[in-house]
Parts: structure tokens; C-alpha cells; sequence
């Protein structure tokens, strides 16, 4: 995943090892800390990505970085894509696929998380009173 912090690029990784080294760091899980971002501190949203930095030169300049560059709300952006990006590796086609497949979460959850990895968001059919869906008005 890449971000651009203060003018400069990093590449991100989003892979199993982040989220062992999360779990590791954070004593959670990442879907416990997804669901959970509003109770992070500012800290921990910055090791977050901070652990995901290629060595340790570059763990310093992206903390650098934040903390010279960044508010609060593009720090909480892009800590929730990067949260997505690991919950749901690879191209956009298999994160599509990924999150059509995830039954925890509700089909308005999964817009969400579709809009914020940049896929496109799917028509919710709307509930009738039977329980059955519709997409289209008069349809039972």
C-alpha cells in the first residue's frame, strides 16, 4: 500500500507478517482494532503504520513524517484503509471477491469498506415486511 507522508512516498506492507507483528505489538486482532479505531490513541494508530515500514531507517522517517505532516483525520483515513489493505489483500478484483465472501459484516459495512479501498459499492436491496429483498418496486 502506498502512502505519501510530507512529500514523500513509503510502500506500505499488507501482509500476514504486519498483522502478527500488530497482534504481537497490540495484543488484538486487526478486524478487534478495525472495529475498535475510534477507542485508538494516537500512538498506536502511528505504530500501525510504523510496523508495516520495510527497515528501520524507514520506520524512523514515516513517524517523522506523520508527526510533522499529517492531522488527526488523515491519520485515522489512512489507518483505516490500511487496516482494510490487510484484512483484505491483493488486487481490487480479490479484495471484491474477499469481502463479498466476509458473512461478519452487513451489506452497508461492506459498501463501506468497498468505497474506502476505492471498488465500486453494490445496490443494497431494500427489506420488505416478508423478510424477502427487491431491487426493483413491486417485485415481492
Amino acid at each position: 500500500m502506498l502512502i505519501t507522508v510530507g512529500g514523500q512516498l513509503f510502500d506500505l506492507k499488507t501482509t500476514l507478517g504486519v498483522i502478527r507483528d500488530i497482534e504481537k505489538k497490540f495484543n488484538r486482532s486487526p478486524v478487534d482494532i478495525f472495529e475498535n479505531l475510534d477507542k485508538a490513541t494516537l500512538q498506536e494508530m502511528v505504530d500501525m503504520l510504523v510496523l508495516a515500514a520495510k527497515d528501520s531507517m524507514e520506520k524512523k522517517q514515516i513517524e517523522t513524517a506523520i508527526y510533522d505532516s499529517w492531522g488527526y483525520m488523515q491519520l485515522m483515513n489512512v489507518v483505516t484503509a490500511f487496516i482494510l489493505h490487510l484484512l483484505f489483500p491483493g488486487t481490487p478484483d480479490e479484495q471484491s471477491q474477499q469481502i463479498d465472501g466476509c458473512e461478519m459484516y452487513n451489506e452497508e459495512t461492506k459498501n463501506a469498506m468497498r468505497a474506502r479501498l476505492g471498488l465500486p459499492v453494490k445496490k443494497i436491496l431494500a427489506e420488505t415486511g416478508t423478510g424477502s429483498e427487491s431491487s426493483e418496486p413491486g417485485t415481492p
